[in-house]
């Protein structure tokens, strides 16, 4: 369901209120585990660890006001045995909406996290290419 109107340009005025879903995938590496807490202000979706090419999914209404936002922590150890990390906004209306249509599929891999439309079959979109490692 949609509220609001488009332009003749074909932008969007209004906020979508059908259902997201939302598919975050491990492609890191074979035998790698990725350790994932994914969380909004009002849903914490707990800990899960994913095997590689395991993936987690869940599905949200958007707010009415268009502010919801969700958040994935990610940890997983690397080929040295060092942990790494990175915390990513993995669904924000305002960025995502006209993006993902509905449907937000990314995928976790060794170099960062991209996004991808399954819709358009564009190449995948890094949206952030830098891991923190931990001692």
């Amino acid at each position: 369901m949609y509220f609001g109107c488009c332009s003749v340009s074909g932008e969007h005025h209004g906020i979508y209120l059908g259902r997201v879903h939302v598919y975050v995938k491990n492609l890191i590496a074979p035998n790698k585990i990725l350790n994932l807490h994914c969380k909004s202000k009002d849903n914490d979706l707990g800990l899960h660890k994913l095997a590689y090419r395991q993936n987690q999914t869940w599905s949200f209404k958007v707010n009415f006001m268009g502010s919801t936002l969700f958040w994935c922590g990610m940890v997983w150890q690397d080929d040295r045995g060092h942990w790494v990390q990175g915390s990513f906004i993995i669904y924000k209306y305002t960025r995502d909406y006209g993006k993902c249509d509905g449907i937000c599929v990314w995928d976790v891999q060794k170099n960062g996290l991209y996004f991808l439309n399954p819709e358009t079959k564009n190449p995948p979109e890094l949206l952030a290419g830098h891991w923190k490692q931990m001692l």
